[in-house]
């Protein structure tokens, strides 16, 4: 396994330890020169002979070497990613990656795309893996004070302070006495997870009007 002799901000050994050593190294060199870009990373997108980028704060950026040139990844870096990420034991994880992704216990997230073998209308098996997507999980703390007065007060939510702006489609307003059920949905990308992650918290944790609960994690997220 390969280490790291100085921390590289806001980048764990956790998710470099995945990469073949000459992909670890452009990462670590370009992670040391854009703090910015590491701090907020929240994807890397590993594609077969295709520019090696990063998402960061909403924003994509293209990996570049030392002498900025752009780092392209072939097929068996991908494979070789793809067995380290499932601990060399592809095949112990056959069936999430038939589903299009699967989660490790570091709350890390990879999406897997390639060649599908169709049989009977259903995907039996992936031929060769030429896409990858690793979403690094966030801990963001406070995000759901404004749902968690509504859900315990019964407060009134404008959750679209920025429809006023021109932004029609992000307006919520939600009425409620007592709450017995409640169902969070937007396109992806835009932090629902994330805002679960702090309700729980905020609902367990709160010295004052802390509940019992339970999580139930059906996609191991």
């Amino acid at each position: 396994m390969i280490r790291i002799e100085q921390p590289v901000v806001g980048i764990c050994e956790e998710i470099l330890r995945f990469f073949p050593t000459r992909l670890f190294e452009h990462l670590y060199e370009y992670f040391s020169r854009n703090a910015a870009v590491s701090e907020g990373l929240t994807e890397l997108h590993i594609r077969k002979n295709a520019i090696l980028t990063v998402v960061s704060r909403g924003k994509n950026f293209a990996v570049k070497d030392s002498l900025h040139r752009y780092v392209t990844v072939d097929g068996e870096e991908i494979t070789e990613i793809l067995s380290s990420l499932c601990a060399h034991s592809v095949h112990s994880y056959d069936e999430e990656i038939l589903k299009g992704s699967f989660a490790l216990a570091n709350g890390l997230r990879v999406g897997v795309g390639g060649h599908a073998l169709y049989r009977c209308g259903s995907i039996r098996s992936l031929r060769e893996v030429c896409c990858l997507c690793i979403r690094i999980p966030r801990c963001v703390h406070e995000i759901s004070s404004g749902l968690m007065g509504m859900l315990r007060g019964g407060e009134v939510l404008d959750a679209g302070a920025a429809a006023s702006e021109g932004d029609e489609g992000r307006r919520l307003f939600f009425t409620c006495g007592k709450l017995k059920s409640a169902l969070l949905f937007s396109p992806p990308g835009m932090g629902k997870t994330t805002m679960l992650r702090d309700m729980i918290r905020t609902l367990t944790l709160d010295s004052d009007r802390a509940v019992r609960g339970v999580v139930v994690d059906s996609r191991e997220e």
